[in-house]
């Protein structure tokens, strides 16, 4: 869902409100993002600040799943323009799910639950479900990959029809479809590179035609930089981000995250 990770951005934006950010939720957008980064580049905290982002000011309920807890907040929800309202935090449900058989399990269970279906779900560190050693292990790593984002791929579309009836009830509800991200790591290639090398991460990307890239920049005074880059068809992104717009991630010594647009001149400069 390329539109939250955009209204995070914004969120944090060092240049207050940034202008060609579409609405939530575009008929044309993707139901599935893919945020991909070297391990380090900031891609939990980002994810942590989206479902925090969707649940306390979209009003979304979220589901996150990754393989272990994380042990501190970021450092960016201690800034004065976060907010954890304890009401919109119950929107929130946390699930660490200890391997690829259990993420399975977990979320083929929600086409079955006889509940109100999460609206966005979120899988930090696919990577770290589809690691396999030994012989044979590529070949069935990429099964694995394969099965695992057709899953979520189904997911997206199956509780979006949920949703769509359930609000077809209550018109008074706006209608929200179900959303995925997921991150992978690219062990310090970018898209393109990794992609090749990576035949496991070829195969997620059928699944995932919007991606998010964050690439390492210069460090300034201590702090991390990255540019994060969107990729995918104007029919995949639609009204979310602007196609070929950028924007440059500043992670401060402390953890903290400031954002802020790369104009087209910085990109010709670059």
């Amino acid at each position: 869902m390329a539109e939250i990770l955009t209204r995070v951005f914004q969120h944090y934006s060092t240049q207050g409100r940034v202008t060609g950010v579409g609405g939530l939720g575009s008929p044309s957008s993707s139901s599935c993002c893919l945020l991909l980064g070297e391990g380090g580049s900031g891609k939990t905290t980002l994810l942590f600040l989206t479902a925090v982002m969707a649940a306390s000011e979209l009003g979304l309920k979220v589901l996150f799943l990754c393989p272990s807890p994380m042990q501190t907040l970021p450092a960016a929800l201690q800034d004065g323009r976060a907010s954890l309202d304890p009401v919109s935090l119950k929107k929130m449900k946390f699930v660490y799910p200890r391997s690829v058989e259990e993420l399975l399990g977990n979320i083929a269970r929600l086409h079955v639950q006889d509940r109100v279906p999460p609206n966005l779900v979120i899988v930090d560190g696919l990577d770290r479900y589809l690691c396999a050693e030994g012989e044979g292990a590529g070949e069935q790593q990429q099964q694995v990959a394969a099965h695992l984002s057709a899953l979520l791929h189904d997911t997206a579309s199956f509780l979006s029809q949920v949703l769509t009836g359930a609000c077809a009830e209550t018109p008074a509800d706006p209608c929200r479809r179900c959303q995925v991200i997921a991150s992978y790591s690219l062990s310090g290639k970018g898209q393109g590179e990794a992609a090749i090398g990576d035949p496991t991460l070829s195969v997620v990307e059928r699944y995932f035609p919007v991606g998010c890239t964050l690439d390492r920049e210069h460090p300034s005074a201590g702090a991390q930089e990255w540019r994060a880059s969107f990729s995918g068809s104007p029919c995949t992104v639609g009204r979310g981000p602007q196609l070929g717009q950028q924007w440059r991630l500043t992670f401060s010594p402390s953890g903290a995250m400031e954002c802020s647009v790369i104009s087209e001149k910085s990109l010709d400069a670059d």
